[in-house]
């Protein structure tokens, strides 16, 4: 019987309190049901004794009797608040009907009831209600108005009811009063407990997360250790395969000294990475000068490695099997790569954009054929685009023999030249954001043709930097030849 009246009593005390609620904000609400159903009580058992004095003593206490029907029907008003989830107004509400209950019974009764010091339980109260103190200042200093209102009430004015049948009910009052506030005082411990048994799971279960987030931070450690030894692992390997490839290219750059005049040609040549996807290439055989500038699919490792293929089998025809048309130069070449990336079999797309260029020093002329990368030749001040095939060199074929067109370039006038990758015109940066573009490089090469080549590489390094702004990182591997023929 008393495990179901308790059961019960929890239903009540737990009006609007759901499992999702804050723990503290759930023990204020069951506390603020509590001395709701209190204040219900303590009125209902008042009501009797006003119905008493009404029909047996004659006192006409009829406004009595109103005002407590009232409290009770306003005091529930509190816990359909609660319901609603509406916490805050439900406390606020429940405050100040509380205090104004207090006050029109203790006006109506007189002092007889002692009942003003219950304004006094009422601050104590806030405390537990309300984590804002200007709230709690202000329906203090309400209590503390309405105790002192009631006090000069007592001592200048007769009670309103002032029948002296109330002074039997005094005992009956005060040890309410008593009772109320033990039974107030027993929930806040209850409240209290249980709020100190949900912070204390908590502070554990924060206490096993912390265990756990530790053993998780050591195991990241270890792995950042291992992570930063590979990186490191890593790094030496590419920076190994740089000087690789940066023994390879400087070489090739001194073969174009002696051959051409320091002051005739300049080499822009700026990796994304450490190593690069783009390559340029020269060899003499005979009376011809063969140039050549590529760029490879990606960048990075990936290209370099293509690079180097590109390169060892430049070699192989170039110099070994002493090809030297610009376009038998691609026809084989896009053979040798697809035979040696097996593509055929693999189906395996890597390859490489690529301008040939073979200048005939005997005839004054010159070749070009160009893989998806054009040239630029620039005569008497007008600058002429040779296109390319739009065709690459390795990766899917459709067609049944892959052959490049060759051009031929009188070159018995002064010409300068150019061939690059499309490293530059892509580069992001700019006001808006956007690619320096084809149409701008193409007109930043013509008006710098006149100036010396090295002072053209100065401007178009400069003229890259500050397209990027500080800001924007380069997006490619970049290169751009310029030769110069008197």
């Amino acid at each position: 019987m008393f495990w179901k009246l308790r059961q019960s009593w929890n239903k009540l005390v737990s009006i609007g309190v759901f499992a999702e609620q804050a723990p503290q904000e759930a023990r204020r609400t069951r506390i603020l049901n509590t001395i709701a159903w209190f204040v219900i009580l303590l009125t209902a058992i008042y009501l009797p004794s006003l119905f008493y004095l009404y029909f047996f003593e004659g006192e006409n206490n009829i406004s009595g009797i109103i005002t407590n029907v009232s409290t009770i029907l306003l005091i529930s008003m509190t816990l359909y608040l609660n319901h609603k989830r509406r916490y805050f107004f439900a406390r606020i509400f429940l405050v100040l009907l509380i205090n104004l209950s207090i006050f029109i019974a203790s006006i109506m009764a007189g002092k007889v009831l002692q009942m003003e010091y219950a304004f006094l339980i009422m601050v104590a109260v806030l405390v537990i209600f309300f984590d804002n103190w200007n709230t709690i200042r202000y329906l203090a200093s309400i209590s503390f108005i309405l105790f002192w209102l009631t006090k000069w009430h007592h001592a200048y004015f007769n009670p309103l009811l002032s029948n002296v049948s109330y002074r039997y009910f005094m005992p009956l009052n005060l040890s309410m009063m008593f009772f109320g506030l033990l039974f107030i005082i027993k929930n806040f411990k209850n409240e209290f407990t249980r709020y100190a048994q949900i912070i204390e799971q908590q502070n554990q279960s924060i206490f096993d997360q912390n265990e756990e987030l530790q053993s998780q931070a050591q195991a990241i450690n270890r792995q950042n250790e291992e992570l930063a030894k590979k990186n490191d692992d890593v790094a030496a390997s590419i920076s190994y395969a740089q000087r690789i490839q940066a023994a390879i290219l400087p070489s090739l750059e001194e073969n174009i000294e002696k051959n051409l005049q320091k002051d005739m040609f300049f080499i822009l040549y700026k990796p994304r990475n450490i190593v690069s996807g783009d390559f340029y290439f020269f060899e003499q055989i005979d009376d011809k000068l063969v140039i050549i500038a590529a760029d490879c699919t990606g960048h990075g490792v990936p290209g370099a490695l293509m690079s180097m293929i590109g390169m060892n089998t430049l070699e192989e025809i170039v110099v070994s099997l002493k090809i030297t048309q610009a376009d038998n130069i691609l026809n084989q070449l896009h053979k040798k790569i697809q035979y040696a990336l097996k593509q055929q079999e693999t189906n395996n797309r890597d390859g490489m954009d690529i301008s040939v260029c073979v200048i005939d020093k005997a005839n004054n002329s010159m070749e070009y054929a160009g893989a998806n990368n054009p040239m630029y030749v620039i005569q008497e001040g007008v600058l002429h685009e040779y296109k390319a095939d739009k065709l690459g060199i390795g990766g899917y074929q459709t067609e049944t023999e892959r052959i490049f067109t060759k051009h031929f370039i009188d070159i018995s006038k002064p010409t300068i030249f150019y061939l690059f990758s499309d490293g530059y015109q892509d580069q992001f940066g700019g006001a808006d954001n956007r690619k320096f573009m084809k149409k701008r490089f193409r007109e930043l090469l013509f008006s710098i043709h006149h100036e010396p080549l090295h002072l053209q590489k100065t401007i178009l390094d400069n003229t890259l930097k500050n397209w990027q702004m500080d800001y924007y990182e380069q997006t490619d591997d970049i290169l751009v030849m310029g030769i110069k023929i008197k």
